[in-house]
């Protein structure tokens, strides 16, 4: 029986060896495919065997984001997997004479016990040393004391296959910049952030990112720490030396496919930016509005700060910066959107726009109950102003009516423009039944 060894230090290979050898993947082998959603990601490493024992060793970040349930092996079949948790780098040298560097020399020690350094020195005398303090014969992981988990699988027989899992340590954000210059033309532009949460430096040679509504049901993760995820991405700032290519794919039932025509190299503890989109917009509107709920009580308020535009490509959903005149105005997140649907977002309250609200019960009967609403709008801006009033009854069933009122459903529209330093004043009639 053929023992195979598959340490997964980057892009994933495996080739024959022979009883007891190991083979230890290098990088630079670009045979990893990725799958990259935005919560998780799904990794595809081809793999050929030729006896019929398969052990991959998983450093601890590598395996405390792998979902466990989804490792599989595409097209080579195996009688069981066993998941166990083994031994580090260093351990496999206990036993043996090691170098010691301390107070400006050097000595030869044996180390005992990997777990806390323990050493024996040439006067026979048992003590614990820093790790740093020992020089190796060869080059030590970077993470040399780090303990390793194994899955091993029992191979029916020799073949090639597709080493499949899913893992949380792997994911991808698009984020949006809205740019509008001082004549109120809008630029909508992406950057796809490619996160590495893991001390494995990948090569990939497929890469496909999707975005949309993508749930996983997990029975466990394997202690999983999304901020530990963070952390790592964001106190790392390694970047590509050179942008990639993304092209739009075929969507797939709902999910948005986008793929990266060039190969990627993803640094370990790292996010990687790529240009992603710059789609056309129409309609673009920058307003001031109001969306409620009707109430019969009288009040006041000042207005958001709203924005609208259509996109010419599909949107996956992602964070939006604004920027009006060189100057951040506001952030906000948007949703999966379809081209030519709209987007309407706020972006928060807009003090130079006021209002006050007055209701008045006209009547009242066994049927219905009519109201008389009026708002008296005011703007301190040196410009005009358009502005949107959205009031909904939650019933379909009423009737409204007054000047430059839109019914929809059971909402009022109102949509006027304000002109600077003004005030306008709308009223209107709601009829709801009893």
């Amino acid at each position: 029986m053929n023992k195979h060894i598959l340490l997964l230090l980057a892009a994933v290979t495996l080739a024959s060896a022979s009883a007891q050898s190991a083979v230890t993947a290098t990088s630079g082998v670009l045979n990893t495919d990725l799958r990259l959603y935005q919560d998780f990601a799904e990794v595809r490493t081809p793999i050929t065997s030729s006896g019929t024992r398969l052990d991959i060793m998983w450093p601890q970040s590598a395996w405390s984001g792998l979902i466990r349930e989804s490792l599989n092996l595409e097209g080579l079949p195996y009688k069981q997997a066993v998941h166990r948790r083994g031994e580090n780098w260093l351990r496999g040298l206990e036993g043996r004479p090691l170098t010691l560097l301390e107070d400006g020399q050097k000595q030869t020690v044996t180390l005992v016990r990997a777990d806390d350094v323990l050493i024996r020195d040439v006067d026979g005398m048992y003590r614990r040393v820093n790790l740093a303090d020992l020089a190796f014969p060869e080059v030590p992981p970077g993470r040399a004391s780090e303990p390793l988990m194994v899955t091993s699988f029992d191979l029916e027989g020799a073949g090639s296959g597709t080493l499949t899992y899913l893992t949380h340590s792997l994911s991808w954000t698009p984020r949006y910049t809205l740019t509008v210059d001082s004549g109120g033309t809008p630029l909508l532009s992406a950057l796809a952030d490619i996160t590495n949460g893991t001390n494995l430096a990948y090569q990939v040679a497929g890469t496909e990112l999707l975005a949309g509504d993508v749930s996983l049901v997990t029975s466990y993760v394997s202690g999983f720490d999304p901020s530990r995820v963070t952390q790592a991405t964001f106190a790392s700032g390694e970047y590509a030396a050179a942008p990639a290519n993304i092209s739009a794919r075929e969507s797939l039932n709902g999910i948005y496919r986008y793929a990266l025509t060039e190969a990627l190299s993803l640094p370990a503890e790292s996010t990687v930016t790529l240009p992603f989109m710059q789609p056309g917009l129409s309609e673009f509107e920058s307003y001031a509005g109001l969306e409620r709920g009707f109430n019969p009580s009288n009040d006041s308020g000042v207005l958001n700060r709203m924005y609208r535009f259509k996109a010419d490509l599909p949107l996956p959903g992602g964070n939006l910066t604004v920027r009006e005149g060189n100057r951040l105005t506001g952030q906000t997140r948007i949703r999966e959107t379809a081209p030519g649907q709209p987007v309407d977002f706020i972006l928060g309250r807009d003090p130079d726009v006021s209002y006050d609200r007055t209701v008045k019960m006209l009547a009242e009967s066994r049927v219905s109950r009519t109201y008389q609403v009026t708002y008296l709008l005011e703007s301190a801006k040196k410009t005009a102003v358009k502005v949107e009033l959205t009031e909904n009854t939650y019933n379909d069933r009423v009737t409204l009516s007054g000047e430059g009122v839109t019914k929809q459903g059971g909402s009022a529209q109102i949509k006027l423009e304000l002109p600077a330093e003004g005030k306008v004043t709308r009223t209107f009639k709601v009829v709801i039944p009893q």
